[in-house]
C-alpha cells in the first residue's frame, strides 16, 4: 500500500509539491472485515479526488479503495488529504487568528464530553522508533530519520502519523472488542508533529454527541451509533501540545 501512495504522490502530475508535504488528515471506512491473512488477493485502485486552496496554501485528497476480487464488492474506503503549505500564506493566516480564550485553548487538548470516564495509556517513543517504522512501512520520507531530517531544517526526527494512529485505534478495538465489527469508520487529523524521543499520552471515551466534534463531517449516524473520540498529545514548550485526535465510530 505504501508503495502505491509514493507512487502517486511522487508522481509529476501530483497537484502538489512534493518538498513540505504533510499527511494532515485521514478517514477510513470499513463495509466489511477483511482477512489480513490473504491481503495480497485483494484487488487496489488509488487516485487523486480533488485538489483546492485552504487558508495556509494548498491540500488534495488520494482515494484508495479495496474490493473484493470475487465480486468487486467494495471492502474498505480510504481518504488521505495532503497538505503544502505556502509560508507567506500561513503566516497571514497566524495573524488572522483571534486569541483563543482559555477555554478553547483548553479544548484542544481535552475530549469532547464524554459518557463515562475516559481512558488514559502512555507511549514511550524512544530515539530508534521512527527509523524502524520507516522501514517497516515503506514511508522512508527524510523528516522521519534521524540525520537525514536536518537537512530538511528539523532539529529531531519525526514520529509518523500513522503510528499514532494506529496506536490510538489498537487500543480501541481492545477496549470495545472491534476486532470482528465489519462496519467501522475511522476520521482523524493531526495538529502538531511529535518529535523524537517523546512521551505520548493517550485518552480515549465515548462522546455523547459526536455532532459536536470536526469529525462530523461526511458521518452518517443513521449508519454508526456509538462514537469514541481519541487524543494524543504530548508536552512541549507552552504546556501540553495536542498531537493527534480522532473518533472511531461503530
Amino acid at each position: 500500500m505504501s508503495a502505491l501512495i509514493r507512487h502517486v504522490v511522487a508522481s509529476p502530475d501530483f497537484p502538489l509539491s512534493v518538498m513540505g508535504v504533510v499527511h494532515a488528515k485521514h478517514v477510513i471506512e470499513q463495509f466489511e472485515c477483511i482477512d489480513a491473512s490473504v491481503l495480497g488477493v485483494y484487488n487496489y485502485s488509488i487516485s487523486v479526488t480533488g485538489s483546492r486552496l485552504n487558508e495556509i496554501g494548498a491540500e488534495c485528497d488520494v482515494l484508495i479503495e479495496v474490493s473484493s476480487p470475487l465480486n468487486s464488492r467494495l471492502l474498505v474506503s480510504t481518504t488521505m488529504t495532503f497538505t503544502s503549505t505556502d509560508a507567506k500564506k500561513a503566516r497571514a493566516a497566524r495573524k488572522r487568528r483571534p486569541e483563543l480564550t482559555a477555554a478553547e485553548q483548553a479544548a484542544k487538548t481535552n475530549l469532547g464530553p464524554t459518557a463515562s470516564a475516559p481512558k488514559q495509556f502512555v507511549e514511550e517513543i524512544k530515539r530508534d522508533h521512527s527509523k524502524k517504522y520507516a522501514a517497516c512501512s515503506g514511508d522512508m520520507n527524510p523528516i522521519h530519520l534521524p540525520i537525514y531530517c536536518k537537512a530538511m531544517g528539523l532539529p529531531k526526527p519525526i514520529m509518523h502519523g500513522v503510528f499514532s494512529l494506529a496506536r490510538g485505534v489498537a487500543a480501541i478495538t481492545d477496549a470495545y472488542s472491534l476486532a470482528t465489527v465489519p462496519k467501522l469508520r475511522i476520521a482523524a487529523a493531526w495538529k502538531l508533529p511529535m518529535p523524537v524521543p517523546a512521551t505520548a499520552h493517550f485518552t480515549f471515551g465515548e462522546l455523547v454527541d459526536v455532532t459536536k466534534t470536526e469529525h462530523a463531517n461526511g458521518l452518517d449516524t443513521t449508519k454508526f451509533k456509538r462514537h469514541i473520540e481519541f487524543l494524543a498529545t504530548r508536552e512541549g514548550k507552552g504546556g501540553t501540545l495536542p498531537h493527534l485526535r480522532g473518533v472511531v465510530s461503530f
